[in-house]
């Protein structure tokens, strides 16, 4: 690893800055900063403890022994103070702050070095929580049935937000772009004051951009890497899941206002429906927010949510930029009305609407105008609007239903990705462990059997036995050898010395499709859990071009003309890279239809070898992870031709499956197809492309 040592020779400084390629206006800069803070006197700063995590910085509680305060000092991270780039950015960061002033933007007091070679900056100590917090507090009182507090309450939610939006708007017309908008950076004081805090990604319109080098990477400085809510640095600049698509394609010169009201239309999808507009690791978060692929919009517990804010996060958060709102100030217009009980810009009232909205606005005005029209008129108004009335509350009901199955059925699709997502990854690591293997020198193989072995009892191995779990004679502690036709022992020999090592790799992928903590039982209680009990993969295999086939548990059953070269897994596992699932298949052993995730195996030289795999019996993802929702009746995974890849329906598959819901399937990811009596939601899934698809009679969904 690079190792960097603090620059105090501002000769030195500048020839580093210049041999990276930095522009000359930074170069003078961060020269003219790191010489003040050489030059300064006595700090009148001294830092106590940690408050809080900044993008690039740490930020302390400190005491100005000058005006006798408290005051927050952000110093620049210790990893990143021996960079000059990141200590121009962190300095930036100070300036641009600095010359914001606006009363939802946190005001800088002073830059000073409290440290040596550690820059830092003096600023207003914001006392009490974040944004974050108190959408979490809102989210454990819904989930938990309790009143949701003041603090927390959407009003309360609604009305720091819009601040929020002020401060931003400002700061783009100053030609400022935050960069980093999220929850976690906004603070509400004790007396409801709101900030808009840590400016450390900010972009200046007017400037060229400055980006933090190539080997810092996508780094983390205060959390885990992975983490899709933290910010992270290098080619794109944000935090996963608050990004723009724009930023999220590291497209920096498109990046300007709008890429923060994007940012901003998922804080407000977030304390509206208390969940995540985009979750899932960095990785997934990256890829989503690039393709603008975004969480349902429904409340976690079905609340239902005024459709205005709906088409006003539609508008916020389009995929193109133009197609958003001209600035946040116009976002928070349109939020204002609709609190107003006013139609919001991109949701004009119609004819009943505008008549409905008058109505509730001028209440005493149509009240008196009922007394004046007499008991007829008056009667055959409430008649009216009585059955708008029961017509609203019955489609309100609907909504409430429809939206509370939308939210089953991701959660559901959520939980069977993170499933074959895990899976595919105890493939990925066998098929590295096979390689390796494979050309490895020759080594003192293990006892080898074949599938003729198996089939002796004289030549078996010992533990060859019935268990429960398989329906057959299986080992737990041999693998099963199968030369294709044409091949045998004396030609596949030495490769076959090699693959027979593959034996406690096929095994411990097997035990962790279970749970890895399976690894450290005993292997008698392994032994039980496999036999009795059964874990979800049946089988992990290798099979080579040379010929040979290597399964665990050892079994016995192959038919005679058996080549795993030609079996459709095998082929299918060419076309494409990376652990993939196949299409399911019948066993040849016996065990129904299997769900194959394949890999293709090549080696440094970049030759196909072969394809190692692990199978998913389709009753177990019928059993486990297609649990149909109370009142549904069907339930299917379907690849993206539409074909059933899973049924866990006792229904007509060709009536449920209808022509629109085929259409809606190309068209969208995520979606529901409300017609016919019928209410079928679906939901693709990023493991597989495959589709959760769950349907129901509308009445009987409706009297959930």
């Amino acid at each position: 690893m690079c190792q960097h040592r603090p620059v105090s020779d501002l000769t030195e400084l500048d020839t580093l800055l210049e041999s990276r390629g930095a522009d000359p206006s930074l170069r003078r800069e961060v020269a003219a900063w790191i010489h003040t803070f050489g030059q300064s006197g006595t700090n009148p700063f001294q830092i106590t403890d940690v408050v809080g995590h900044g993008a690039m910085g740490d930020v302390h509680r400190a005491v100005d022994h000058a005006l006798q305060r408290i005051v927050a000092y952000k110093q620049i991270n210790e990893r990143l103070a021996t960079r000059p780039e990141a200590v121009g950015r962190f300095l930036r960061e100070a300036q641009v702050t600095a010359q914001l002033e606006h009363p939802n933007i946190v005001p800088v007091y002073a830059l000073a070095s409290v440290a040596k070679d550690r820059p830092g900056y003096a600023m207003k100590l914001v006392r009490g929580t974040t944004l974050k917090d108190l959408i979490h507090e809102a989210h454990e009182a819904t989930v938990a049935g309790r009143p949701i507090p003041e603090a927390s309450s959407q009003q309360a939610l609604l009305d720091a937000f819009l601040k929020v939006c002020d401060a931003t708007a400002y700061a783009n017309n100053r030609g400022v772009v935050h960069r980093d908008i999220k929850p976690e950076n906004i603070m509400i004081g004790a007396y409801n004051e709101v900030y808009l805090m840590d400016w450390g990604l900010a972009k200046l319109l007017d400037d060229p951009e400055t980006l933090m080098p190539s080997d810092i990477g996508d780094i983390n400085v205060s959390g885990s890497a992975s983490s899709s809510v933290h910010t992270r640095f290098g080619r794109a600049l944000g935090t996963p899941a608050y990004m723009s698509p724009e930023q999220a394609a590291a497209n920096h010169d498109q990046v300007d206002g709008r890429s923060d009201q994007f940012a901003l239309g998922l804080v407000l999808f977030e304390l509206l429906t208390l969940r995540r507009a985009i979750e899932g690791d960095a990785d997934v978060a990256m890829f989503r927010a690039q393709n603008r692929e975004l969480n349902p919009f429904v409340h976690i517990r079905g609340v239902p949510i005024d459709p205005s804010y709906a088409a006003i996060v539609d508008k916020a958060t389009a995929l193109s930029p133009r197609d958003r709102y001209p600035d946040a100030a116009a976002l928070a217009d349109d939020i204002r009305h609709v609190l107003r009980d006013q139609p919001p810009s991109v949701r004009p009232d119609g004819v009943s609407g505008r008549i409905l909205r008058w109505i509730g606005q001028n209440r005493a005005k149509v009240a008196a105008g009922f007394l004046a029209m007499g008991l007829v008129l008056v009667t055959s108004l409430l008649f009216l609007l009585t059955g708008l009335v029961v017509q609203r509350r019955a489609s309100h009901q609907r909504t409430v239903a429809v939206g509370t199955l939308v939210q089953e059925v991701a959660d559901q699709a959520s939980r069977a990705d993170a499933e074959l997502l895990r899976l595919q990854g105890l493939l990925q690591g066998l098929g590295d462990s096979a390689i390796a293997i494979m050309d490895q020198p020759t080594t003192t193989p293990r006892k080898i059997y074949t599938d003729k072995d198996f089939a002796n009892l004289t030549t078996a191995p010992p533990d060859l036995r019935s268990w429960r779990a398989w329906g057959r004679l299986v080992s737990f502690q041999e693998p099963v050898f199968r030369l294709s036709p044409g091949v045998t022992k004396e030609t596949a020999g030495p490769q076959m010395g090699r693959l027979s090592h593959l034996g406690p790799v096929l095994r411990r992928a097997v035990l962790q499709s279970h749970d890895p903590a399976t690894l450290t039982l005993n292997p008698g209680l392994q032994e039980s859990l496999l036999g009795q009990d059964g874990v979800p993969l049946v089988g992990a295999y290798v099979a080579v071009e040379d010929g040979i086939h290597v399964s665990w548990p050892g079994h016995t059953g192959y038919p005679e003309d058996y080549d795993a070269r030609t079996r459709p897994w095998y082929r299918f596992a060419t076309e494409g890279p990376g652990p993939r699932w196949a299409p399911p298949h019948d066993d040849v052993n016996g065990q129904g239809m299997l769900l194959t995730a394949v890999m293709a195996l090549y080696d440094d030289k970049q030759t196909f070898r072969g394809v190692a795999a692990v199978e998913l019996p389709a009753e177990h993802v019928v059993r486990k992870l297609l649990s149909r929702p109370r009142g549904a009746g069907s339930a299917w995974l379907v690849d993206k031709d539409g074909t059933v890849v899973v049924n866990a329906s006792h229904e007509d598959d060709e009536a449920a499956l209808s022509p629109a819901l085929l259409d809606a399937l190309k068209s969208s990811r995520t979606g529901v197809v409300d017609a016919d009596g019928r209410i079928t939601v679906f939901n693709r899934m990023n493991s597989n492309g495959w589709t959760l698809i769950v349907s129901g009679q509308a009445t009987e969904l409706l009297e959930r």
